[in-house]
């Protein structure tokens, strides 16, 4: 896992999700095209627009990077910006 960063500045950073970035590796469990939404054994991920998803499917092996974004007010997300199928 690489190490935490810093939230982005903002004159108001209560405002502004916290974001720590991640790398992560395994087997697709499943993957759901339509909403871009992937899953490693019990870890959820979220494709961000624009990441190509070709070969996705459940069984590949996949080594993904990108983002976890944790609201004020509600649950962390892992938001994928990088994707390596194979």
């Amino acid at each position: 896992m690489l190490p935490p960063t810093a939230h982005r500045p903002t004159a108001d950073s209560r405002s502004e999700p916290l974001l720590r970035s991640f790398a992560f590796a395994g087997h697709v469990t499943a993957w759901e095209p339509i909403h871009r939404h992937l899953e490693i054994g019990p870890r959820a991920f979220g494709l961000a627009p624009g990441v190509p998803a070709t070969g996705l499917e459940a069984g590949v092996h996949v080594t993904l990077a990108g983002y976890v974004e944790r609201l004020a007010d509600s649950a962390a997300r892992s938001i994928v910006t990088r994707l390596i199928v194979g």
